[in-house]
């Protein structure tokens, strides 16, 4: 059982700390109060049994609505399937890994096999609650459209779509799955939905969707609109009526940007969201939902960064780290710690010790700080070996067997059958 103590000097002093006091309080002051219904994750520690069913995910939740009884038994998320530092690039035409344009399904076909998914990726999948079941969307036809118009490859999206649906069901999903089990303790059901598979039905919901917003043609005027209506209860009555979800309820857990209603209301006059709070009343009462934070570098999302600067199914940890054990704020080894280690007691207390001593340092004035600069580096590396350590562990455990290397890679002949079917 996680302790409300444990939940709050995690966040008070790791996360606000090493994000920096101004930007932690702007993102949380913020993102909380634009999602109708829900509650700061100061507010929401007062609540242990809030804190009980949000379990290891409670380390990382900035704000969390109520959570409607049902819900507690299934956790949905989803995260990109290409992230943002890699979107750039192939929407300048090129791949993220080489630079190099980008002239056939084959080379991106390659590319996704070799680096994906990233660490960061599957990290920010959902908060891991104590849910007994998980349900993650993949929007594997959304990335395929958008990804093929920006290579002005029309004829590539059938193509683009069953490439990510497939690297996703034979790589992604067995580490997804592992990494639940880790970080859980334990070995809950977890399902996904693709949605080319249900294409049709998500585009009804989004017509539908336009018309209780009494706004026409929202398919063409917000580009993002089939990605916001999986945020409605439009979606939950289409998951429960075509079995996905058999509880009258469910609990959405993702990062708190999904969340952001800033970018989106503004594209429509309606005021569904703000009508409708998420597990209170209205339309969304059945429709719980918190916001987490994202794996994190220095001062920003790694979703940003493109895999070659990520850890991934390709890179070893120690090629994306300098040796610089000081400034913290800008050493890799405790960031993955933060990022991918917060649900481990002993990685907890290693990190309060190394951050305990760099704080004694930086309390000196200027002159003792460089004349102990040293002597603080010497005490800090052997604890940044052991935290390393434990990384290696985990992305070992997460990729396979092999070290860092994915598990399951499509068979060579079968991707070959894809690459002439749809080139």
């Amino acid at each position: 059982m996680i302790e409300v103590e444990s939940v709050r000097k995690w966040q008070e002093n790791v996360l606000m700390e090493l994000v920096g006091k101004s930007k932690w309080k702007s993102i949380v002051d913020k993102k909380y109060a634009q999602v109708p219904g829900a509650e700061n994750i100061s507010l929401l520690l007062d609540k242990p049994e809030v804190v009980e069913f949000l379990a290891q995910s409670a380390y990382k939740t900035i704000f969390s609505s109520p959570i409607p009884a049902p819900a507690k038994e299934t956790t949905i998320g989803g995260s990109c399937c290409i992230y943002t530092g890699d979107l750039e690039c192939l929407k300048n035409g090129v791949l993220p890994s080489t630079k190099e344009r980008v002239e056939s399904l084959e080379e991106i076909s390659n590319w996704l096999y070799e680096y994906y998914p990233r660490m960061d990726q599957i990290h920010d999948a959902f908060g891991i609650t104590s849910s007994n079941r998980f349900l993650y969307i993949v929007e594997d036809c959304l990335f395929a459209d958008r990804i093929s118009k920006w290579l002005e490859k029309p004829s590539w999206k059938h193509g683009l779509t069953e490439l990510i649906k497939t690297h996703h069901q034979e790589v992604t999903q067995g580490a997804l799955c592992r990494w639940v089990n880790l970080v859980s303790h334990r070995k809950p059901q977890i399902d996904f939905i693709y949605l080319s598979d249900v294409e049709e039905d998500l585009w009804k919901l989004v017509n539908d969707f336009g018309s209780e917003l009494g706004v026409k043609d929202l398919r063409n005027r917000f580009d993002l609109a089939p990605v916001q209506v999986v945020y409605t209860h439009l979606w939950l009555n289409f998951l429960q009526k075509e079995g996905y979800v058999k509880e009258p309820a469910i609990f959405c857990s993702e990062p708190y940007f999904h969340f952001d209603l800033s970018n989106t209301e503004r594209y429509y006059s309606g005021s569904y969201f703000r009508d409708n709070p998420y597990g209170k009343i209205g339309k969304c009462h059945s429709f719980g939902a918190s916001g987490t934070f994202p794996a994190w570098y220095h001062r920003k999302k790694t979703r940003g960064l493109p895999c070659t600067q990520v850890v991934n199914k390709q890179l070893k940890t120690e090629q994306i780290r300098n040796n610089n054990v000081l400034p913290l704020d800008q050493n890799r080894i405790v960031w993955d710690s933060i990022n991918y280690l917060f649900w481990d007691n002993h990685a907890r207390g290693t990190l309060y010790d190394i951050l305990s001593m760099y704080g004694h340092h930086k309390s000196k004035n200027q002159e003792d700080q460089r004349s102990t600069r040293n002597e603080l580096r010497e005490k800090i590396s052997p604890l940044l070996d052991i935290l390393d350590g434990k990384l290696v562990d985990v992305f070992s455990y997460i990729y396979g067997k092999n070290r860092y290397v994915g598990v399951s890679p499509m068979h060579p002949a079968s991707r070959e059958l894809l690459l002439q079917r749809f080139s």
